[in-house]
Formats: structure tokens, C-alpha cells, sequence
């Protein structure tokens, strides 16, 4: 039954489904924790990647080093925040 029907999702299907919070979560992972440099963002395998799994997200995905930079910035900001006030914790 199966081959007889082709059953594609549309893209504004796709584009609901991908997790962008996930996505830019799992990048400044692998950028930070792995080590990997800054300009992985603009391999074509990194892209390729990506849309290999959801060829619908091109315009959402991370392909500069400049705003990977940013990102991780902005993370690093929030997580300082969060170990001081866990830090203070502790010491009371």
C-alpha cells in the first residue's frame, strides 16, 4: 500500500515542526563542549546536515560565525547569572 502513495509534508509543515530553541541549543553545544571552531557554522556539511533533516529551515539555520558568536555570548551571560545566584546559594 505503501507505494502507492508518495506522501511529502509541506514545508510550512516542516518549518512547524523543527525546534529552533532545540536547534541553536545543540549548535552552541557543539561549538562550546566540543570544541569545534566557530566557523563550523559555515561548513556545507553543517548545512547539509541540517536540512537533511528538515529541508524546509534553510533561512532559520546558524550560518555565520558572527551571530554563532553572538549566541554563545548571549548564553554565556544568562549561565553566569545563573551559577552566581546558585553560588550565593551555597554560601549561606
Amino acid at each position: 500500500m505503501d507505494s502507492f502513495v508518495d506522501f511529502r509534508a509541506s514545508d510550512s509543515t516542516l518549518r512547524n515542526a523543527f525546534n529552533e530553541q532545540s536547534y541553536t541549543e545543540a549548535i552552541v553545544g557543539l561549538l562550546t563542549r566540543r570544541r569545534i571552531p566557530f566557523s563550523a557554522v559555515v561548513w556545507d556539511e553543517m548545512k547539509q546536515l541540517a536540512l537533511a533533516c528538515n529541508p524546509a529551515i534553510e533561512d532559520l539555520l546558524i550560518t555565520s560565525r558572527p551571530r554563532a558568536m553572538k549566541i554563545i555570548d548571549s548564553n554565556y551571560e544568562l549561565y553566569v547569572d545563573q551559577l552566581m545566584e546558585l553560588i550565593q546559594g551555597l554560601n549561606r
